[in-house]
């Protein structure tokens, strides 16, 4: 571990010297440059190692991306340690020591929030002080990875927990791409946008005088779904005497989905330039439902010449969030992706399909979560524990605006504990997830649609040493949507 602190620290340190010699170009070297660019070079740009290693930014540039995202970083401090006097952030030159010789945690005992959603924020707005100054994806990615270890070593007065660093720097890196990408789009609007999208974007574009480097992609298609049901939630316990429970409750709120950049014979020109996003949000008597999904393109290209049918094989990167009152779970994920779309003369389908692995998966545990006082576990123990496994992921949507539309959605994991993860042993084991959509809609005017939507959820937990459960939430709501970009 002692190897592995070092390895960050240099990288960390050395991030803007390693490129300096690279800068200092004029800016009528920059100005050749674009000249010379060919229709010969855009296509050169297709290829792996082109879109990985490409980059428009200076010395300078990365000089202040480190600058803001240590800045980032002791603004939060100062905040926690001053205003809220938070006895973690009660950091010395020994805490320090400590955290660059001792083994880091494998467990981590905050929220699932904070943990799961929070980070990864805090390692978007790292990343993002790397992509609004010109750094491409895997600069910005070092970039998140440094800014997660100064946090974690030198501002925290507790041990380094691994999870978190992981957690923070992966989907960080996912979440803080689709926000850059969205945040470049949507101050074009107004720079309002820009600020609330991505903040270290409009930090950026103030240090640089107004200057913010663009990204290559625009938004395919976007739409927001208001939407109101019914949520009905039960578990159980199988082969065990404890009795099992259910509850029904009114749940209102929206859903909004973006897919940047067409899907469908695509051919990468940057990293992650192309990614599907789900945010929902949904309120009720006692109940509380919120979920972000980002699916991305890490590398994409298409695999006919002639574009017909659209046919896209992709390198994925997927980081997804999904918190309700009865079920926690947060998934970074890698893996290979398949999506075609088939147009006709009365509409087209379409399908994608995609087989990943987990490397990091967080899952609640019903009794710890829940407050079920039949089973007594430690009281370190937070609500989750860290497993890892394979998942498969695949939607269908068959679309016609003059009849109705048809969308299904289905994914499924598998998961096992990590070892030494749990702060009580007893809740180790797997796990097995599936979730299921169903919609059907029809377009009434122009960009509204009205439909209904029946959302499925499934989770088995497998225990040893304590009662096994099985948890089902099912949501059937009634929506009108509006699409902000139509297809």
């Amino acid at each position: 571990m002692k190897l592995f602190s070092a390895i960050c620290i240099v990288l960390f340190l050395s991030f803007p010297l390693c490129v300096w010699s690279e800068d200092l170009e004029s800016p009528a070297a920059e100005k050749i440059n674009a000249v010379e660019e060919t229709e010969s070079a855009r296509e050169e740009r297709k290829s792996p190692l082109k879109v990985v290693f490409s980059s428009s930014a200076n010395g300078w540039d990365y000089a202040r991306a480190v600058l803001e995202t240590a800045g980032v970083n002791l603004a939060v401090h100062s905040f926690s340690s001053i205003v809220n006097q938070s006895s973690w952030a009660n950091v010395s030159l020994e805490t320090m020591k400590k955290n660059l010789t001792n083994p880091w945690r494998l467990w981590d005992d905050n929220t699932f929030f904070m943990n799961q959603m929070a980070h990864p924020y805090f390692g978007s707005l790292y990343f993002t002080s790397g992509r609004s100054n010109g750094l491409n994806f895997l600069a910005s990615s070092i970039l998140a990875a440094g800014g997660s270890f100064m946090w974690e070593t030198f501002l925290e007065a507790s041990a380094p927990s691994l999870p978190d660093f992981v957690t923070t720097t992966t989907a960080g890196m996912v979440t803080g791409e689709a926000l850059y990408r969205l945040s470049m789009e949507a101050s074009q609007i107004s720079p309002v946008f820009l600020w609330l999208l991505s903040p270290m974007c409009g930090v950026t574009s103030i240090l640089r005088g107004g200057r913010s480097t663009p990204a290559a992609g625009n938004i395919h298609s976007a739409d927001i779904a208001f939407s109101g049901g019914m949520v009905t939630s039960a578990v159980s316990f199988p082969e065990s005497p404890l009795s099992p429970s259910s509850s029904n409750k009114n749940s209102f709120g929206y859903t909004t989905k973006i897919v940047y950049g067409n899907p469908y014979a695509h051919n990468s020109k940057e990293l992650f330039d192309q990614f599907f996003l789900r945010g929902d949000f949904y309120r009720g008597t006692n109940y509380e439902f919120s979920r972000l999904i980002i699916d991305g393109s890490l590398y994409a290209f298409s695999i006919f010449d002639s574009y017909r049918p659209e046919t896209t094989a992709a390198l994925g990167f997927n980081y997804n969030y999904h918190r309700t009152s009865d079920i926690n779970f947060s998934a970074g994920s890698l893996g290979l992706a398949l999506r075609q779309r088939i147009v006709f003369d009365w509409g087209e389908i379409s399908w994608d399909s995609q087989l990943n692995y987990i490397f990091l998966g967080v899952t609640d545990n019903y009794f710890v979560l829940s407050g079920d006082s039949r089973v007594t576990l430690s009281k370190k123990q937070p609500a989750y524990s860290f497993r890892t496994g394979p998942e498969a992921k695949i939607a269908f949507a068959l679309k016609n605006d003059s009849l109705v539309s048809i969308g299904l959605e289905a994914s499924a994991q598998f998961l096992f504990s990590y070892p030494n993860s749990a702060q009580d042993s007893r809740i180790d084991g797997w796990s097995a997830i599936q979730w299921a959509e169903l919609s059907v809609e029809r377009r009434i005017y122009a960009p509204f649609s009205i439909g209904i939507a029946d959302s499925f959820y499934h989770k088995y937990d497998h225990h040893t040493q304590i009662p096994c459960t099985d948890q089902i939430v099912n949501f059937v709501r009634l929506y009108i949507k509006l699409h902000l970009k139509p297809q």
